[in-house]
């Protein structure tokens, strides 16, 4: 049975008229009966945590995963987010003998480098940190550098995991415009930024527990939806819901239908982790997620629809205009 958190407080009790979350319908999925998806891998042997946005001015999806662990990060478009095309290694994100991947990318035409890429760095002297990129395009990737953290977490708690954040950027957020969510110990934590480049910690995500945050949507102002997992060698993907992006509670755990591992011999009965969720409108959702064989220790990727009838308009809701 899907496990659902009814903490009450007066603050939710005030802005949604219930205890907790009870009232908010979950998101109902439908499995792709085609996964795992048959991605392009012409230079490694993996398909998987993937980061997937809509470009409303290619009108197309864009997606970068990695072929290989934390390394070989490719990018491709897709029409319907099923079959991918253009498929091609980017540049400028290695550095030296440091490993780089797991990115979370952002899209904003205004910007003088219309995309923004935040990713996990290891090795070297850094040892896990967090990285900074922008790219013209989405595949050469410029002015790639460490992000100097410190200020962005608090005393006990390291960024030591690479499996997982998310970025979220709205002019207008409170005090800051970018917010970054990222597992820092036994915590998520909360982060702010006025540029996306320097940090300053905000606050717990208030979950129980840490969780890898690697999917958030702001759906309207008072209404946040979030996707991730505890830990990768555990098969499990949870929803999260919050009315002002900081403050979450978990809505299911697992996720039904996605959210747990496969039958044995699946694409996904050894891991099922790392999703990534767009919203296309009118309650209409996708999810890309990864998973594992235990048998061949294939790493691939899996595709789902969900609707939340909640945010569907009705055909007889609809106007005609000529």
């Amino acid at each position: 049975m899907n496990q659902k958190n009814l903490l009450c407080s007066a603050f939710w009790a005030g802005m949604m008229g219930v205890c907790g979350f009870s009232a908010w319908p979950d998101v109902v999925w439908t499995d792709y009966p085609g996964n795992p998806l048959d991605m392009p891998m012409p230079n490694g042997n993996r398909s998987y945590m993937a980061n997937v946005l809509w470009n409303p001015d290619l009108h197309k999806y864009q997606i970068w995963y990695e072929q290989g662990s934390i390394d070989l990060v490719t990018y491709a478009e897709s029409v319907d987010g099923i079959h991918w095309t253009n498929a091609v290694l980017t540049t400028g994100l290695k550095v030296d003998d440091l490993l780089v991947g797991r990115g979370y990318y952002l899209y904003n035409p205004a910007w003088d480098y219309p995309y923004k890429g935040y990713f996990f760095g290891r090795g070297g002297d850094l040892g896990d940190h967090v990285r900074f990129a922008e790219s013209k395009d989405g595949i050469v990737w410029e002015n790639n550098q460490a992000l100097d953290m410190s200020d962005a977490t608090v005393s006990g708690q390291t960024i030591s995991s690479p499996d997982g954040h998310a970025v979220m950027y709205n002019p207008a957020f409170p005090e800051s415009p970018y917010r970054m969510y990222l597992k820092t110990g036994d915590f998520t934590s909360v982060m702010q930024s006025s540029d996306g480049i320097n940090w300053l910690w905000k606050t717990y995500a208030t979950l129980d527990e840490g969780f890898h945050i690697t999917a958030i949507i702001q759906i309207r102002e008072n209404d946040f939806r979030a996707w991730g997992f505890r830990v990768y060698d555990t098969p499990g993907i949870q929803s999260f819901r919050s009315a002002d992006g900081l403050e979450f509670e978990i809505l299911e755990d697992p996720v039904a239908v996605v959210g747990g591992g496969g039958p044995a011999g699946s694409w996904n009965d050894n891991r099922n982790y790392h999703p990534s969720v767009v919203y296309d409108g009118n309650g209409q959702f996708k999810m890309w997620r990864s998973g594992r064989n235990e048998a061949t220790g294939n790493y691939r990727m899996g595709f789902a629809t969900g609707v939340d009838a909640d945010l569907v308009t009705p055909v007889t809701d609809w106007e005609i205009h000529p």
